[in-house]
């Protein structure tokens, strides 16, 4: 076996966690941000998710829940709401709100594969488990399932 493969990735247990994690994230945003460019319409729930978010805007609590009876979705709604006094565009918020969701679902998901594997291999499964090419498809996507991980 080539000794240097082995050497290359023992650096990793050197770093600290905070900054393996922060590494993690910045990696899960950068694809996010990239599979977003090439996103070009919502699903069918992201409408009623939308709906509910501008209902929470506008303080109308009464007809929140008029669009479909989500009522799962109300943490989704109230972060795309969140995003939506940034950015001013709601379709563009849910979106936001759905890459933020996902690429912080990094820190439970390292700090527990931790517990079991040494610092590189839980890094390396953890980049593995979040970056794949069908959870980075619904980490974009307006549906609450990335709020839900």
């Amino acid at each position: 076996m080539n000794k240097r493969f082995f050497i290359s990735f023992s650096i990793l247990e050197k770093i600290s966690d905070k900054i393996l994690i922060i590494f993690l994230i910045f990696l899960c945003l950068i694809l996010r941000f990239i599979m977003l460019e090439h996103t070009y319409a919502i699903n069918n729930d992201g409408i009623a998710y939308i709906y509910t978010a501008q209902k929470l805007w506008e303080g109308d609590f009464k007809n929140m829940f008029s669009c479909g009876g989500y009522k799962l979705g109300v943490i989704y709604s109230f972060t795309i709401a969140f995003f939506n006094t940034f950015i001013k565009n709601w379709e563009l918020s849910g979106n936001i709100a759905s890459i933020f969701f996902s690429s912080f679902a990094s820190i439970p998901l390292f700090k527990i594969l931790r517990q079991f594997f040494s610092k590189t291999y839980a890094f390396f499964l953890c980049f593995i488990g979040i970056n794949l090419p069908y959870v980075i498809k619904q980490s974009v996507d307006v549906i609450r399932d990335t709020a839900y991980w």
